[in-house]
């Protein structure tokens, strides 16, 4: 089968392609001013809709979705919102009208808290776009709003990027709250667009499918239409793409694709594929406050969630197909010589290239990381622990992601480390 036959007819007869790369191109002003990576921007949309009075103009209909979720994990795990009639249950909650709520904003640090006199109830939440923290900080919150109102009925919420166990509360500690995920607040948004479509503005319409948009993108990566749009791609014509893989590397085959479509092709045939190793991932994934930038076959690559805020998106460039950050962690695997390796590697710039990237390199050397004496002017490997481990059992899944999780682990310091140097060199 000749290759550039293939592409033109995937291209000609493949609408689906060419939908694929209208999608990753699609302008989000959202990820233009990179209000999808910090914690207050997402607190503000949030605390928007919650409130009736705001100029969404859909009143009290998605701070019920929210009372309905509070209320839901609070009866299975005993902690109450309200003694109130209107939170006797769901029926009694839809009933209610919650106009006199006040939803306040980063009022002493707090990052949302819903306020209703009528119901003496309030609820702080403390929104965290990472997996791991922000218990004492909430709990030392419910204790101020106590003491500020006597009376009151304080329930503590958490708001995570994602959960071991979802819907569940920390009942078995002292200081109870209920735990909600961004998964929850994309499953609210979704359900808002699709049944009040007709009656929404169309602006606030097009404000929430950005928002979710960059949720999609950025924070849970439910994968969600890219995914399953490349899986059904890729299912729908296996030889063809099988041929891009077998001479995406020839000389001459860039020229073939045009541009925009070759992305599109790369991430078909990063998520469209099966690989051995997704599962491992998906443990891995689950286990770990990671944010995954790209996979292939035999490696899989990503960035802590604690860096995220904090560094540059590479606008435009895909180092290695798989990151579009300057630094990056990856694992590659070799089932030849029955290894996993691991690297750090610090990637292209865009910005003052190569002067900036000398200098980040010197700030990670500064802070105690390895890094060789003369780097090269694209892709240098960092890190003070050894790269390769031993590994056999490559269909267990889960031990591979054990080992997975052994590895970043042991780097915890290191890891540290880099946060530091990140920091100090990209936050001005």
């Amino acid at each position: 089968m000749e290759t550039k036959k293939v592409i033109n007819r995937l291209i000609r007869d493949n609408r689906e392609i060419e939908k694929l790369a209208l999608l990753m191109k699609r302008f989000n002003p959202f990820q233009v001013l990179r209000a999808d990576s910090h914690e207050i921007r997402h607190s503000n949309v949030i605390s928007w809709l919650l409130d009736p009075c705001e100029n969404h103009h859909m009143g009290d209909i998605f701070l019920k979705k929210i009372f309905e979720i509070f209320y839901y994990i609070g009866e299975d795990t005993g902690i109450r919102i309200s003694k109130h009639k209107d939170f006797e249950g769901m029926a009694a909650i839809r009933r209610a009208r919650f106009f006199d709520v006040i939803v306040e904003r980063e009022k002493s640090n707090m990052d949302i808290v819903i306020i209703s006199r009528k119901r003496k109830c309030i609820i702080v939440i403390e929104n965290k776009t990472t997996t791991a923290g922000g218990e004492k900080q909430l709990q030392r919150y419910a204790e101020q709003l106590k003491r500020a109102h006597p009376g009151f009925n304080v329930t503590p919420g958490l708001l995570r990027l994602k959960s071991l166990e979802r819907k569940k509360a920390e009942s078995s500690k002292a200081f109870k709250y209920i735990e909600i995920t961004y998964n929850d607040i994309y499953d609210e948004i979704e359900q808002l667009l699709e049944l009040h479509k007709n009656s929404m503005n169309e602006k606030v319409a097009d404000f929430l499918k950005f928002y979710m948009e960059s949720l999609d993108a950025r924070l849970i990566r439910r994968s969600g239409r890219f995914a399953d749009l490349c899986k059904y791609i890729y299912e729908g014509d296996k030889k063809a793409f099988q041929e891009i893989i077998n001479h995406k590397g020839s000389i001459g085959f860039k020229d073939d694709v045009p541009e925009g479509v070759l992305d599109a092709f790369q991430m078909v045939l990063d998520y469209g594929e099966t690989h051995e190793f997704d599962e491992a991932y998906k443990i891995f994934i689950d286990k770990n406050p990671i944010f995954e930038t790209g996979r292939r076959k035999s490696c899989f690559w990503f960035i802590l969630e604690e860096w995220e805020p904090f560094l540059p998106s590479i606008a435009g460039l895909q180092w290695r197909g798989l990151s579009a950050y300057p630094i990056a962690c990856w694992f590659e695997f070799s089932k030849k010589n029955n290894k996993i390796y691991f690297h750090i590697e610090v990637g292209p710039f865009t910005s003052g290239a190569p002067e900036s990237r000398l200098k980040f390199l010197e700030r990670l050397k500064a802070e105690g990381i390895g890094v060789p004496e003369n780097p090269t002017d694209f892709f240098t490997r960092i890190g003070n622990k050894r790269k390769s481990y031993e590994f056999e059992e490559w269909g267990d899944h889960v031990a591979l992601a054990r080992l997975m999780q052994e590895i970043c682990l042991d780097r915890k310091d290191e890891f540290k480390l880099i946060l530091n140097a990140i920091k100090g060199f990209f936050v001005r």
